[in-house]
């Protein structure tokens, strides 16, 4: 796994506990 991977995956999770609203879950 390359660190542009981690990076990317990392940053997904904050920008859906910051973006997603309550009403709307995203299983990962």
């Amino acid at each position: 796994v390359t660190a542009i991977a981690l990076i990317v995956d990392y940053v997904l999770s904050l920008i859906e506990k910051w973006v997603v609203p309550k009403g709307l879950k995203v299983s990962r």
